[in-house]
């Protein structure tokens, strides 16, 4: 297993590391996992623009499901923070998930149970005494 490990608490810092991940990883599943507020919806904003999204990229907390699309390529931006019970995912259809988008993005995996597609990358994304770090971790090529 890959594992790779940065400071991002400057935001240049971040949107470096996010723009180098965004250009070598194209497509799979990507699970993120971190606090509140830690910038999970932030590296995914980042991300999609380095793609070419040009839509506002929003936190899908409240829909828990956000599509996006640039350059023939489809994205899938899940929260699942506020699902009740891991079996609302058959209601969003998430059996078809790698079937609709290249590229998959989910916060709050754990809440997902046995539902979701197996992850390709970890990124944890953690804040402690002002600083932030990233750990991003290949589980799967």
């Amino acid at each position: 297993m890959q594992k790779e490990l940065w400071d991002i608490s400057q935001l240049n810092v971040f949107h470096d590391v996010v723009g180098n991940l965004a250009r070598r990883f194209c497509q799979g599943v990507v699970y993120l996992e971190g606090d509140l507020g830690v910038g999970k919806t932030a590296l995914v904003r980042h991300w999609l623009q380095v793609c070419g999204v040009r839509d506002p990229v929003t936190s899908p907390s409240y829909q828990i499901v956000n599509m996006y699309e640039a350059a023939g390529r489809r994205f899938l931006h899940a929260d699942l923070y506020r699902l009740a019970d891991p079996e609302e995912l058959l209601y969003l259809d998430v059996r078809e998930w790698q079937v609709l988008a290249d590229l998959i993005f989910i916060e709050w995996p754990r809440r997902g149970g046995e539902y979701l597609p197996a992850p390709d990358i970890i990124c944890q994304l953690s804040l402690s005494e002002n600083v932030r770090t990233m750990c991003w971790q290949v589980v799967h090529n």
